[in-house]
């Protein structure tokens, strides 16, 4: 592929020459040293204060400039020059004035007054010159500020209009030198930064972005510096994209000694430039300054040089093959169409293989096509006709092809909302690289996608839902298609016999009696499912059927069918009642209580309700002891020894408690008899001793005489009355008597310790034993009682609290009164915490099932009544209404049955009369009465009858088509799954190892970059950078402007499989270079549009690089600098296909366009309708408009406050604006930067005010359009100099044909001229006005109506679009012409041969009247209709130059009769905004007036005063207009400081002011035209 090389070759030249290495800093766009900056407030800069973790390189608010504190007025008459302009340093008194008087005599006299005669004028003068020197000192640096804020605006509202061709630098390492004809004055170490623009303060802020820090070496210049140490060069670039920071002073100052010295080893840093010395010099003095983008292109062109010199066999797109005459034949040149068994039905775009994803046509249909079978598609898109949306559709599917896609425009402004328009779905897989967006994000966000679906996907399963799509796309297609079939298909029936009822009837019959029975048996509605079918329902069904009618309202039934609760889930009023009253009753209990115990959430309402009442059981029980208990109790409790003392006792009980079983035995069984002196200790030691001797009858006559007591023991104790005698009476007796002993000694103990309440011990009867038994069981209660029952109680308290160690303090026990502490803690804490938490829980449990019945109850409540007030009633908690709703309810439950019935019969009769079943249920008209017709089964056969005739002789298209755009709905929605699917499955199927840890590989890196503030943030950055290139090729979709194609991408190593170039009329010979990656090629663009037109390239220069490398090359001669990439496409053969469908304009807009541009082709299809503002084309003549140079100022003021009128009002809220001017672009500065310094910058930024030329709103649209004509009436009264529409080879036409189509809603033509003096009949911009004064053109759509025929209506549009002036039907006596052409005096018969009145048949008529009207004087001019249809444009050139023969010439003045403005639409809005616009301008001619003519001493008087501590003060009545007066004297230049904020859109009718307050005004002698011209035009680089 030599011939490809060689085209390469050249473009590195041509880049070359297009493109030299800028090394001098003046000669880039715009620049600014950041180290002249102005040491204010209002500014910050990271070099006044370094603060090296800022990204924020510098910020200035908007200063704000004081007046000159005023003169006295003692002195103001003595004070020379204009004391007010901050430039006048020094200022001067009059020696002396010369007053005149008046003498005693009554003769005036003149008096000399010398100033220095007044010492108080005198010092007057000095304090007033040393406060005038102080408010100098201040301000000066402050109007240094305004004027770099100002240039600021100016230089953002230029890089919005051309982001896409500029880029913002911060450079640093100033180099100076002059050495071997290479001059070097220029930063070498470069930043990109972005210029920020904030309305709220207003401010701007010039910053590095996240994603773009990364400092550069400018190596372009350093490799043409023939000194350069090149072994060493790559290691000081190395370094360079090390620095952190580019604002790092310190640091970078000793990269700067290293890098001189690499330049050359005489270099050195200096901390001057101007320093003396004889080799290279650098020097720390940053710089920001504006370049164009165009530095990457040599490089990447080498590189594609290299990728071909290595891969020489690849196969190229037939684009490149064509351009070297490597031809593939006429018919892979040729577009065909394929698609002639598609046209009855295919008017969507529907395919089954090719899936697009948004609503389309067959236009992008053709272009997928072409592509696949062609590998190059040349496209031509006129203004407004959805490219953006065709590229976004192509997307769609291309991307369900698995395929790679670089989308590139030469601006930014085509390419803005692109990957919005993409389906949603499939957006993920593109990044789009707009200056407006941010690339980390882009990527971090496509790359988490892309590796979440690698994971998450699983192919087998994504494989199975593709087949199911495409299975059911192809049946949508085959049903789609079937019907559109059906819809065009004719349908002729023969006669047929009708059945109805199982009999017979004619046809004729059948008609008979449907006519008899109109307006009597025509009251059944719509179609039966069987037309053959007798009426589905018995007579007494239908009775019953339409009985119900009244027996159920269709309210009532409207409830019935739908899905009503179960009666049984709907409470009784009871319940309700009782639910409410009880939550009421919970809630009042609760409402002031404050939680001392906090139960447990787990624990229901019964469980406390136990506890409570057990608790009420142990006071109750406390309550219920004895006070000798209680005593007990309290000391048990407060004396732990006086516990153990009762231990012991009740040990002692026990064991005699043990024995008491025996004892009472013992007593029961014989009758002792025992004195109560002898019951002691003493007798049973006697009982001991006769026990002991173990004899049956121990007392015996030598006892007795021996132990005389024993004797008397015996003789004292009876048993039965007899003394005891054997030993077992002995032991007895001793049992009784111990056991009592024992007893008396318990009873004394227990006594001591009762203490107080020794008293209650009395056991004295006989029941003794119980009475103790009874007492020692209380006793053992009482002691028992703190551990049984308060211990156990309070920890069991504990299990159900949150905080167990609150009931701790809360239960404390007062020791001195401990009884008296645990039954206060009862009564008032533990019962009453209880009772409360028990009424909480209910409270909540209450509320939870009164919310949930009424959220139950609220999902039927839009059923209407009576559920509506149903459910009001329970949300009011209004009980009493409740039980009345609740007893509608249950009388609409009991119509159930009815209802049911009613059901049956309507679905009984709807399965074979749907329509009839429906007028029934829906109670229309007759079908509403509660008693059927007698005559129902007649009106049953009409309608049967008249069906079928119908349905014989018609069919309603209407369904059908509503069938197809169902289906259409289906398919729309199949081709988005599908195509989300196949992607998905491509992207990941594709996806290698490589990729994958590239992109997890990345993001962890940029992740640890964080801020990217650190450090180790370029080494990271570097390491992201390095991997970039592999994730790249994981990316699917790309999307950016052509400058930044060759920043991001190897033509080595990235290759797209589709390439689309949009606005390719723009785009130079350089775009080869981005072609050259993709596979496939598909080229955007119009050549109606604006080409590319550059200026500074040599014409020798290029044909010595033609002659150089473009030898044997087809049409060498168009490799130039004029030569679009898509008049390239053209001239290599392609043949565009055209989109035609306009979505941007109003159809009155883009008339104009279509016409000029399009011959008529387009078919705009934006609907008017909720367009406010109106009317859509208005023409504005502006009164004393002139140009001078290449500014109308007065235009320009009149679009200005246009602009500000509209703002203003409340139809163009948030409308978008922007103004063209089609005069170069010094008229747009003009205008831009009135509205610069009159809007408010939060109106102007969201506004999104733009004023331009037609080049730099191509791609681009407003809501409104402001064109500027400029031109203004020559002096003499002639004819301004002619702007034909094919001028400077058609660049007019194309200039005014994008100007004119870039508004949506509204366009204004503003003229300074008298269409009908100042211009030439054949001037473009008599063309433009007269579509302005009638755009409707009612004449000319009139004489198209005229015609009789299609080829007619053809001929007439085409004479129409070349301007000539044409009349349909021409009559002349009987006779008619089919048209007449006209110009002047003179006038041409046009004659269309072969169509309707023209054919064989009547030939000999017609040639009779052609001759009998040339005999008159008429000339004809015949057309065949054969020789038009096979080439119109050839025929119709032969009819032009006919006409031109007979001089007939197009004539664009007055073409019709009604055409001058006040055949303009004119409505109340639009005179509005004239009036509005008109009262801002003399707002602004008034305080312009002021400001030359100055004002008077007592005007002066009333702005300043001197306050009591002698300062000046400003009359707040006077300060907007005195400031205004002063910055434009200061400066003579715009100041951005709006007086009036427009957001409030309030006219000055509405607002009740003055009519004083509408903007700033403009001083015309010191503003208007004197300011800062263009900072830049890149049409003259």
């Amino acid at each position: 592929m030599a011939g490809i090389r060689n085209i390469f070759s050249f473009l590195k030249d041509y880049n070359g020459l297009l493109n030299p290495v800028i090394t001098e800093i003046d000669r880039q766009i715009w620049s600014y040293k950041l180290l002249d900056a102005p040491q204010i407030e209002e500014l910050w800069s990271i070099y006044y204060i370094q603060d090296l973790k800022e990204l924020k390189i510098l910020e200035i608010e908007r200063p704000e400039l004081r007046p000159c504190p005023p003169p006295n007025k003692i002195i103001k008459e003595w004070i020379q020059k204009e004391w007010q302009k901050l430039d006048v340093e020094s200022i001067d008194y009059k020696e002396k004035i010369i007053r005149e008087s008046i003498d005693e005599n009554g003769e005036t006299i003149e008096i000399e007054e010398y100033f220095i005669d007044d010492e108080y004028r005198v010092d007057n003068f000095k304090n007033w010159i040393r406060k005038r020197e102080e408010w100098r000192i201040e301000e000066l640096p402050k109007r240094e500020g305004l004027n770099l804020y100002n240039n600021l605006f100016k230089l953002y509202s230029d890089i919005k209009k051309e982001s896409e061709s500029v880029e913002l630098m911060l450079g640093d390492g100033h180099i100076k030198w002059a050495t071997e004809g290479v001059f070097v004055n220029h930063p070498v170490l470069l930043q990109k930064v972005n210029l920020k623009f904030n309305p709220g303060k207003p401010s701007f802020v010039i910053t590095i972005e996240h994603d773009e820090l990364k400092t550069e070496l400018y190596t372009p210049m350093l490799r043409i510096i023939p000194s350069i140490n090149q072994s060493m060069l790559p290691n000081i670039i190395q370094e360079a994209e090390n620095i952190w920071h580019i604002a790092d002073k310190e640091n970078n100052i000793e990269f700067f000694k290293r890098l001189i010295n690499v330049v050359d080893q005489n270099g050195k840093y200096v901390k001057d430039l101007n320093s003396v010395h004889n080799g290279p010099m650098i020097v720390h003095d940053p710089v920001v300054f504006l370049r164009k983008r165009t530095l990457g292109y040599s490089i990447f062109i080498d590189s594609i040089i290299e990728d071909i010199d290595k891969n020489g066999d690849r196969d190229f797109p037939q684009f490149f093959r064509n351009m070297v005459a490597e031809y593939g034949g006429q018919e892979d040149r040729e577009p065909k169409d394929n698609d002639n068994d598609e046209k009855d039905w295919n008017h969507n775009g529907i395919d089954e293989n090719i899936l697009l994803t948004l609503p389309a046509n067959n236009e992008q249909l053709k272009i997928m096509k072409y592509l696949d079978n062609y590998g190059a598609v040349l496209v031509q898109g006129p203004p407004g006709t959805g490219k953006t949306h065709t590229i976004a559709n192509l997307i769609g599917h291309l991307l369900s092809e698995g395929k790679n896609v670089l989308v590139t425009s030469q601006t930014e402004k085509a390419l803005t909302v692109l990957k919005e328009k993409v389906y949603e779905d499939l957006q993920n897989l593109c990044i789009s690289l707009l200056s407006t967006s941010s690339q980390q994000k882009e990527m971090d966000a496509t790359l988490f996608e892309i590796d979440e679906k690698t994971t998450t996907i699983d192919l087998d399963d994504s494989l199975i839902r593709i087949h199911g799509f495409e299975k059911e796309r192809k049946n949508l297609i085959e049903k789609y298609k079937e019907k559109c079939q059906e819809l065009t298909r004719v349908r002729n029936l023969d006669y047929k016999d009708i059945v109805f009822a199982n009999e017979t009837v004619t046809p004729i019959e059948a008609a008979k009696f449907i006519n008899k029975g109109k307006g009597k048996y025509d009251y059944i509605p719509g179609e039966s499912n069987d037309d053959t079918a007798s009426i589905p329902l018995s007579g007494e069904e239908l009775s019953e059927l339409y009985e119900s009618n009244g027996l159920l309202t269709s309210s009532e039934e409207k409830l019935l069918d739908s899905n009503l609760p179960d009666l049984q889930d709907i409470w009784d009023a009871g319940l309700f009642a009782m639910k409410v009253k009880e939550f009421l009753n919970c809630k009042a209990i609760t409402k002031n209580w404050e939680h001392k115990i906090k139960i447990n959430d787990d624990i229901d309402k019964e469980s406390i309700l136990i506890l409570k009442e057990e608790g009420e059981n142990i006071r109750g029980n406390l309550k219920d002891l004895d006070g000798f208990q209680l005593y007990i109790m309290a000391k048990g409790i407060t004396d732990s020894v006086y516990v153990e003392l009762w231990g012991e006792t009740f040990e002692d009980y026990d064991a005699l408690e043990s024995r008491y079983a025996e004892y009472k035995k013992t007593r029961f069984r014989n009758d002792y008899h025992i004195p109560e002196e002898l019951v002691n200790a003493d007798t049973l030691l006697i009982l001991d001793e006769i026990i002991n001797t173990n004899k049956e009858v121990p007392v015996n006559k030598l006892a007795s005489l021996i132990r005389p007591k024993w004797k008397r023991l015996q003789n004292s104790i009876t048993n039965n009355s007899k003394s005891i005698e054997t030993i077992e009476e002995y032991r007895n007796v001793r049992l009784i008597i111990d056991y009592e002993l024992d007893k008396d000694k318990l009873i004394k103990q227990v006594k001591r310790l009762l203490g107080d309440f020794s008293k209650e011990a009395d056991f004295e009867s006989q029941d003794a034993e119980t009475k103790l038994r009874n007492f020692m069981q209380k006793v053992q209660t009482a002691l028992n009682w703190y551990g049984d029952r308060w211990t156990y109680y309070i920890s069991k308290i504990k299990e159900y609290v949150t905080d167990s160690d609150k009931i701790d303090d809360l239960c404390f026990i007062d020791m001195d009164k401990p009884v008296e502490s645990i039954d206060f803690v009862f009564e008032n804490i533990l019962i009453k915490e209880l009772e409360y938490n028990y009424y909480f829980i209910q409270l909540r449990e209450l509320r939870g099932e009164l919310n949930s019945y009424k959220d139950f109850m609220k999902k039927f409540k839009a059923k209407g009544e009576p559920l509506e007030g149903f459910v009001d009633s329970i949300e009011e908690g209004n009980t009493e209404k409740y039980g009345d709703y609740h007893e509608r309810i249950v009388h609409l439950y009991n119509k159930k049955d009815i209802h049911s019935n009613r059901i049956r019969l309507l679905g009984k009769l709807g399965n074979i009369a749907p329509d009839w079943a429906n007028a029934i249920k829906n109670r229309e008209g007759i079908h509403g009465n509660n008693i059927v017709s007698k005559d129902v089964e007649s009106a049953w056969k009409w309608n049967q009858l008249n069906n079928q005739i119908n349905r014989i002789n018609s069919y309603d298209p209407n369904a059908i088509q509503r069938e197809i755009n169902r289906i259409n709905e289906m398919l729309m929605r199949n081709a988005r799954q599908l195509a989300y699917e196949k992607a998905w499955y491509y992207k990941i199927k594709n996806t290698t190892d490589e990729q994958t840890q590239a992109i997890k590989g990345w993001r962890q890196t940029m992740k640890q970059a964080g801020k990217r503030t650190g450090k180790n943030a370029p080494r990271l950055l570097k390491k992201a950078r390095e991997l970039m290139p592999c994730c790249q090729t994981a990316i699917p979709v790309w999307i950016m402007p052509l400058n930044r194609v060759p920043e991001n991408f190897d033509p080595q190593r990235n290759k797209f499989d589709v390439v689309i170039i949009d606005e390719a009329s723009q785009a130079d010979l350089l775009t080869l270079s981005a072609l050259y990656l993709g596979e496939k090629i598909i080229i955007v663009g119009d050549d109606e549009q604006v080409s590319p037109n550059p200026v500074g390239i040599k014409t020798h220069e290029m044909n010595a690089l033609i002659e150089q490398h473009l030898q044997g090359i087809p049409l060498d001669h168009l490799y130039n600098e004029k030569t679009s990439i898509y008049d390239m496409a053209q001239s290599s053969g392609f043949r565009p296909l055209m989109l035609t469908e306009h979505f941007r304009c109003l159809p009155e807009i883009i008339e104009f366009s279509n016409n000029l541009s399009y011959n008529g082709k387009i078919k705009p299809l934006r609907d008017a309708s909720r367009v406010s503002v109106k009317p859509a084309v208005i023409p504005y003549r502006v009164a004393g408009g002139y140009k001078s140079g290449e500014i109308n100022r007065v235009e320009a003021e009149h679009i200005a406050s246009l602009v500000c009128a509209c703002i203003q009002n409340d139809e163009y809220k948030r409308k978008t604006i922007g103004v063209i001017s089609l005069v170069g672009q010094e008229q747009a500065y003009e205008i831009d930067k009135l509205l610069q310094l009159k809007l408010d910058p939060s109106e102007y930024e969201n506004r999104r005010i733009q004023c331009g030329n037609p080049a730099q709103f191509q791609g681009d649209e407003r809501d409104i359009v402001f064109l500027s004509l400029v031109e203004g009436p020559r002096e003499d009264g002639g004819p301004v100099r002619l702007v034909s529409e094919s001028g400077r080879n058609d660049m007019y036409r194309r200039r005014y044909n994008v100007a004119a189509s870039r508004a949506q809603d509204q366009m204004w033509v503003v003229y300074s001229l008298n269409p009908e003096i100042d211009l030439k009949p054949e001037d473009i911009r008599l063309r433009l006005i007269k579509h302005a004064l009638n755009p409707s053109d009612s004449e000319r759509k009139k004489q198209l109506n005229r015609a009789e025929s299609d080829f007619e209506r053809e001929v007439i549009n085409r004479l129409q679009n070349k301007g000539y002036k044409v009349y349909s039907q021409w009559k002349i006596g009987s006779y008619r012409i089919d048209m007449v052409v006209e110009d002047r005096d003179k006038r041409i018969a046009i004659e269309c041969d072969g169509d309707r009145w023209h054919t064989l048949d009547n030939l000999a008529d017609d040639m009779k009247r052609q001759a009998i009207l040339e005999r008159l004087g008429w000339r004809f001019v015949r057309i065949r209709g054969s020789q038009f249809y096979r080439d119109p444009e050839e025929t119709m050139e032969w009819v032009f130059n006919e006409l031109d023969s007979y001089e007939i010439k197009p004539n664009y003045t007055d073409i019709y009769e009604t055409a001058n403005e006040s055949g303009a639409e004119k409505c109340e809005l639009l005179e509005e905004i004239k009036r509005q616009a008109e009262q801002i301008r003399i707002e602004w001619q008034d305080v312009s007036d002021d400001d030359e003519h100055g004002a008077t001493d007592n005007e002066q008087t009333e702005k300043y005063e001197v306050s009591g501590d002698g300062q000046i003060v400003i009359n707040d009545n006077c300060v907007k207009e005195e400031i205004e007066k002063e910055k434009a004297d200061d400066r003579g230049q715009t100041n951005h400081v709006p007086i009036f904020n427009f957001a409030k859109n309030k006219s000055p009718e509405k607002s009740g002011s003055s009519g004083r307050k509408y903007t700033k005004p403009i001083n015309r002698k010191e503003n208007i035209g004197v300011g800062p011209g263009p900072l830049f035009d890149f049409r003259k680089k």
